[in-house]
Protein backbone atom coordinates (compact mmCIF):
# COMPACT_ATOMS: atom_id res chain seq x y z
CA UNK A 1 0.00 0.00 0.00
CA UNK A 2 3.06 2.34 0.90
CA UNK A 3 3.83 2.04 -2.54
CA UNK A 4 0.85 2.74 -4.15
CA UNK A 5 0.58 5.80 -1.75
CA UNK A 6 4.68 7.05 -2.76
CA UNK A 7 3.48 6.96 -6.75
CA UNK A 8 0.64 8.59 -6.46
CA UNK A 9 1.53 11.14 -4.62
CA UNK A 10 4.55 11.75 -7.13
CA UNK A 11 2.20 11.90 -9.70
CA UNK A 12 0.48 14.75 -8.09
CA UNK A 13 3.61 16.99 -7.75
CA UNK A 14 3.60 16.82 -11.62
CA UNK A 15 3.89 20.78 -12.58
CA UNK A 16 -0.13 22.27 -12.20
CA UNK A 17 0.14 25.87 -13.97
CA UNK A 18 -3.16 26.32 -11.87
CA UNK A 19 -2.16 25.84 -8.27
CA UNK A 20 1.36 27.37 -8.43
CA UNK A 21 0.30 30.79 -7.95
CA UNK A 22 3.17 32.82 -6.44
CA UNK A 23 2.43 36.57 -6.95
CA UNK A 24 5.89 38.90 -6.57
CA UNK A 25 7.55 35.31 -5.80
CA UNK A 26 10.56 36.53 -8.41
CA UNK A 27 10.95 39.73 -9.70
CA UNK A 28 10.36 40.03 -13.09
CA UNK A 29 11.96 42.57 -15.34
CA UNK A 30 10.79 45.76 -16.52
CA UNK A 31 10.98 47.20 -19.56
CA UNK A 32 13.40 50.22 -19.60
CA UNK A 33 12.25 53.60 -20.61
CA UNK A 34 13.57 56.74 -20.39
CA UNK A 35 12.46 57.38 -16.77
CA UNK A 36 15.26 54.48 -16.25
CA UNK A 37 17.58 56.25 -18.06
CA UNK A 38 16.93 59.66 -16.41
CA UNK A 39 17.07 58.27 -13.25
CA UNK A 40 20.34 56.51 -13.90
CA UNK A 41 22.02 59.76 -13.92
CA UNK A 42 21.40 60.97 -10.59
CA UNK A 43 22.69 64.07 -8.86
CA UNK A 44 24.21 63.85 -5.53
CA UNK A 45 26.79 62.10 -4.01
CA UNK A 46 26.81 58.49 -4.67
CA UNK A 47 29.18 57.37 -2.37
CA UNK A 48 27.13 56.82 1.15
CA UNK A 49 28.73 54.08 3.43
CA UNK A 50 26.68 51.88 4.40
CA UNK A 51 26.49 52.37 7.59
CA UNK A 52 26.12 49.41 11.26
CA UNK A 53 23.69 52.18 12.77
CA UNK A 54 20.35 49.86 12.56
CA UNK A 55 18.65 52.74 12.66
CA UNK A 56 20.07 53.51 9.37
CA UNK A 57 17.31 53.15 6.32
CA UNK A 58 16.89 54.37 2.78
CA UNK A 59 13.63 55.45 1.24
CA UNK A 60 12.63 56.07 -2.39
CA UNK A 61 9.46 58.08 -3.11
CA UNK A 62 8.44 60.16 -6.15
CA UNK A 63 8.29 63.56 -6.82
CA UNK A 64 6.06 66.10 -9.36
CA UNK A 65 8.43 65.80 -12.72
CA UNK A 66 7.20 69.43 -13.19
CA UNK A 67 8.03 70.98 -10.73
CA UNK A 68 11.65 69.54 -10.54
CA UNK A 69 12.12 70.41 -14.42
CA UNK A 70 10.92 74.19 -13.30
CA UNK A 71 13.52 73.89 -10.72
CA UNK A 72 16.10 72.62 -12.35
CA UNK A 73 15.90 74.22 -15.54
CA UNK A 74 14.41 77.98 -15.34
CA UNK A 75 16.38 80.72 -15.58
CA UNK A 76 16.94 82.23 -12.62
CA UNK A 77 16.81 86.23 -11.96
CA UNK A 78 19.07 87.63 -10.41
CA UNK A 79 17.37 89.46 -7.97
CA UNK A 80 14.81 86.24 -6.75
CA UNK A 81 15.73 83.99 -4.12
CA UNK A 82 14.54 80.49 -5.56
CA UNK A 83 17.01 77.95 -5.35
CA UNK A 84 18.14 76.30 -8.04
CA UNK A 85 17.68 72.64 -7.44
CA UNK A 86 21.02 71.42 -6.85
CA UNK A 87 21.24 74.09 -3.99
CA UNK A 88 18.12 72.86 -2.77
CA UNK A 89 19.23 69.41 -2.37
CA UNK A 90 22.16 70.43 -1.28
CA UNK A 91 20.53 72.67 1.65
CA UNK A 92 18.36 69.49 2.67
CA UNK A 93 20.82 67.16 2.90
CA UNK A 94 23.18 69.41 4.52
CA UNK A 95 19.95 69.87 7.24
CA UNK A 96 19.46 66.92 7.75
CA UNK A 97 22.49 65.00 7.76
CA UNK A 98 21.17 62.71 4.90
CA UNK A 99 22.15 61.55 1.12
CA UNK A 100 20.27 62.45 -1.23
CA UNK A 101 19.94 61.26 -4.88
CA UNK A 102 17.77 62.70 -7.35
CA UNK A 103 17.27 62.90 -11.18
CA UNK A 104 20.13 65.80 -12.29
CA UNK A 105 19.53 65.38 -15.80
CA UNK A 106 15.61 65.14 -16.73
CA UNK A 107 14.64 65.15 -20.45
CA UNK A 108 12.62 68.18 -21.50
CA UNK A 109 9.20 66.85 -23.47
CA UNK A 110 10.38 63.49 -22.75
CA UNK A 111 7.93 60.73 -23.88
CA UNK A 112 7.99 59.23 -20.43
CA UNK A 113 5.64 61.49 -18.01
CA UNK A 114 6.00 59.31 -15.16
CA UNK A 115 6.93 61.67 -11.83
CA UNK A 116 11.00 60.64 -10.85
CA UNK A 117 12.43 59.10 -7.93
CA UNK A 118 14.33 60.56 -5.47
CA UNK A 119 16.60 58.19 -2.56
CA UNK A 120 17.45 58.96 0.62
CA UNK A 121 19.62 57.39 3.15
CA UNK A 122 20.32 57.97 6.66
CA UNK A 123 19.31 57.74 10.16
CA UNK A 124 15.51 56.70 10.29
CA UNK A 125 14.03 60.34 11.84
CA UNK A 126 16.39 62.38 9.59
CA UNK A 127 15.63 60.32 6.31
CA UNK A 128 11.72 61.33 7.67
CA UNK A 129 12.90 64.88 8.15
CA UNK A 130 14.44 64.90 4.51
CA UNK A 131 11.76 63.56 2.79
CA UNK A 132 9.00 66.16 4.67
CA UNK A 133 11.16 69.13 3.44
CA UNK A 134 11.58 67.76 0.15
CA UNK A 135 7.66 66.99 -0.37
CA UNK A 136 7.22 70.33 0.85
CA UNK A 137 8.37 71.52 -2.48
CA UNK A 138 8.29 68.61 -4.95
CA UNK A 139 5.12 66.71 -3.71
CA UNK A 140 2.87 65.09 -6.57
CA UNK A 141 -0.41 66.39 -7.31
CA UNK A 142 -2.09 63.50 -7.11
CA UNK A 143 -5.80 62.67 -5.68
CA UNK A 144 -4.24 60.99 -2.27
CA UNK A 145 -5.91 58.80 -0.02
CA UNK A 146 -5.57 57.59 3.32
CA UNK A 147 -6.52 53.73 3.96
CA UNK A 148 -6.37 52.39 7.45
CA UNK A 149 -6.91 48.29 7.34
CA UNK A 150 -6.10 45.63 10.36
CA UNK A 151 -3.14 43.44 10.06
CA UNK A 152 -2.71 41.02 13.23
CA UNK A 153 0.51 42.52 15.06
CA UNK A 154 2.03 39.38 15.58
CA UNK A 155 2.16 38.99 11.25
CA UNK A 156 3.67 42.05 10.99
CA UNK A 157 7.42 41.37 11.35
CA UNK A 158 6.35 39.09 8.72
CA UNK A 159 4.75 41.26 6.11
CA UNK A 160 7.65 43.70 6.51
CA UNK A 161 10.16 41.20 5.62
CA UNK A 162 13.90 40.85 6.37
CA UNK A 163 15.42 44.63 6.22
CA UNK A 164 12.36 45.89 5.26
CA UNK A 165 12.24 44.32 2.04
CA UNK A 166 9.05 43.21 1.24
CA UNK A 167 7.53 46.24 2.29
CA UNK A 168 9.53 48.90 0.63
CA UNK A 169 8.87 46.69 -2.86
CA UNK A 170 5.21 47.05 -2.09
CA UNK A 171 5.39 50.89 -1.17
CA UNK A 172 7.88 50.99 -4.31
CA UNK A 173 5.45 49.42 -7.07
CA UNK A 174 2.36 51.08 -5.78
CA UNK A 175 3.90 54.55 -5.04
CA UNK A 176 2.72 54.23 -1.78
CA UNK A 177 3.79 55.01 1.89
CA UNK A 178 2.97 52.49 4.42
CA UNK A 179 3.06 52.84 7.85
CA UNK A 180 3.11 50.03 10.95
CA UNK A 181 2.31 51.27 14.68
CA UNK A 182 5.76 52.27 16.13
CA UNK A 183 4.18 51.26 19.89
CA UNK A 184 4.97 47.90 19.18
CA UNK A 185 8.15 47.96 18.66
CA UNK A 186 8.69 50.27 21.48
CA UNK A 187 5.92 49.04 23.96
CA UNK A 188 6.63 45.31 25.30
CA UNK A 189 3.68 44.04 27.27
CA UNK A 190 1.61 47.15 26.85
CA UNK A 191 -1.55 46.71 24.01
CA UNK A 192 -0.23 46.35 21.00
CA UNK A 193 -2.39 47.81 17.92
CA UNK A 194 -3.06 46.55 14.39
CA UNK A 195 -3.91 49.10 12.31
CA UNK A 196 -1.59 49.80 9.54
CA UNK A 197 -1.88 53.12 7.55
CA UNK A 198 -1.22 53.10 3.69
CA UNK A 199 -1.01 56.86 1.84
CA UNK A 200 -1.37 57.66 -1.41
CA UNK A 201 -3.33 57.83 -5.32
CA UNK A 202 -6.30 55.39 -5.10
CA UNK A 203 -5.17 53.08 -7.60
CA UNK A 204 -2.15 52.74 -5.74
CA UNK A 205 -3.97 52.30 -2.24
CA UNK A 206 -5.71 49.46 -3.01
CA UNK A 207 -2.87 47.72 -5.03
CA UNK A 208 -0.88 47.96 -1.87
CA UNK A 209 -3.72 46.63 0.19
CA UNK A 210 -3.84 43.52 -1.92
CA UNK A 211 -0.78 43.21 -1.86
CA UNK A 212 -0.16 43.29 2.13
CA UNK A 213 -3.11 40.65 2.22
CA UNK A 214 -0.71 38.33 -0.06
CA UNK A 215 1.88 38.60 2.18
CA UNK A 216 0.51 37.74 5.07
CA UNK A 217 0.99 34.09 6.69
CA UNK A 218 -1.60 31.20 5.66
CA UNK A 219 -1.22 27.75 7.45
CA UNK A 220 -3.32 25.07 7.49
CA UNK A 221 -2.76 21.71 10.04
CA UNK A 222 -4.40 18.46 9.88
CA UNK A 223 -4.01 15.29 12.59
CA UNK A 224 -2.04 12.81 12.36
CA UNK A 225 -3.21 8.85 13.42
CA UNK A 226 -3.30 8.33 17.62
CA UNK A 227 -1.38 5.40 18.90
CA UNK A 228 -1.37 3.86 22.68
CA UNK A 229 2.32 4.36 22.67
CA UNK A 230 4.33 7.77 21.86
CA UNK A 231 5.45 7.72 18.22
CA UNK A 232 8.66 9.33 16.65
CA UNK A 233 7.57 12.14 14.19
CA UNK A 234 7.66 12.05 10.47
CA UNK A 235 11.18 13.56 8.97
CA UNK A 236 10.35 17.27 7.61
CA UNK A 237 13.52 16.13 5.63
CA UNK A 238 12.84 13.35 3.97
CA UNK A 239 12.59 13.65 0.43
CA UNK A 240 9.36 13.55 -0.44
CA UNK A 241 8.01 15.87 1.82
CA UNK A 242 10.92 18.22 0.64
CA UNK A 243 9.73 17.27 -2.76
CA UNK A 244 6.36 18.99 -2.27
CA UNK A 245 8.11 21.91 -0.11
CA UNK A 246 10.44 22.70 -3.16
CA UNK A 247 7.47 22.12 -5.95
CA UNK A 248 5.00 24.71 -4.00
CA UNK A 249 7.06 26.83 -2.21
CA UNK A 250 5.44 25.97 1.23
CA UNK A 251 7.19 25.26 4.97
CA UNK A 252 6.50 21.83 6.80
CA UNK A 253 6.84 21.38 10.54
CA UNK A 254 5.47 18.45 12.61
CA UNK A 255 4.65 18.39 16.49
CA UNK A 256 3.60 16.32 19.15
CA UNK A 257 0.07 16.83 20.28
CA UNK A 258 -0.24 15.78 23.98
CA UNK A 259 -2.78 13.53 25.49
CA UNK A 260 -5.62 14.66 27.07
CA UNK A 261 -4.72 14.00 30.62
CA UNK A 262 -8.54 13.05 31.34
CA UNK A 263 -8.34 10.09 28.90
CA UNK A 264 -8.58 6.62 29.58
CA UNK A 265 -5.75 4.99 28.19
CA UNK A 266 -3.90 7.88 27.18
CA UNK A 267 -4.04 8.41 23.17
CA UNK A 268 -0.70 10.19 21.86
CA UNK A 269 -0.93 12.15 18.51
CA UNK A 270 0.36 14.72 16.24
CA UNK A 271 -0.24 16.88 13.19
CA UNK A 272 1.36 18.56 10.59
CA UNK A 273 1.13 22.20 9.59
CA UNK A 274 1.39 23.55 6.06
CA UNK A 275 2.90 27.04 5.93
CA UNK A 276 2.76 29.60 3.28
CA UNK A 277 1.51 33.26 2.00
CA UNK A 278 -2.32 34.36 1.36
CA UNK A 279 -1.37 35.06 -2.50
CA UNK A 280 -0.26 31.51 -2.37
CA UNK A 281 -3.36 29.82 -1.17
CA UNK A 282 -3.78 27.24 -3.76
CA UNK A 283 -0.53 26.27 -3.69
CA UNK A 284 -0.89 25.60 0.64
CA UNK A 285 -4.15 23.96 -0.15
CA UNK A 286 -2.37 21.56 -2.87
CA UNK A 287 0.24 21.00 -0.56
CA UNK A 288 -2.12 20.00 2.44
CA UNK A 289 -4.22 17.65 0.38
CA UNK A 290 -0.62 15.48 -1.27
CA UNK A 291 0.51 15.42 2.67
CA UNK A 292 -2.68 13.97 4.17
CA UNK A 293 -2.34 11.63 1.17
CA UNK A 294 1.17 10.59 1.94
CA UNK A 295 0.68 10.74 5.91
CA UNK A 296 -2.84 9.13 6.39
CA UNK A 297 -3.26 7.39 2.51
CA UNK A 298 -6.76 7.80 0.64
CA UNK A 299 -9.32 10.04 2.82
Amino acid sequence: KSSLVYSASVEALKPDPDASVEPDSAAKPEPRDEEDEEEEKEGGNSEVGQSSDPEWMEERFRIDRKKLETMLYAPKQEEEEDETGEEFFQRVMRETNTQVKWPSKLKIGAKSKKDPHVKVEGRRENVMEAKKKILEVLETKVNKVTLKMDVAYTEHSHVIGKGGGNIKKVMEVTSCHIHFPDSNRHNGAGEKSNQVSIAGPIEGVEEARRRIRDLQPLSLTFDLPISLMPQALPDAGSPLIQQVVQTLGVNVSFRTVPPLPQAQPHLYGSSCTVWGLQGNAAAVKKATCILMEILLGSV
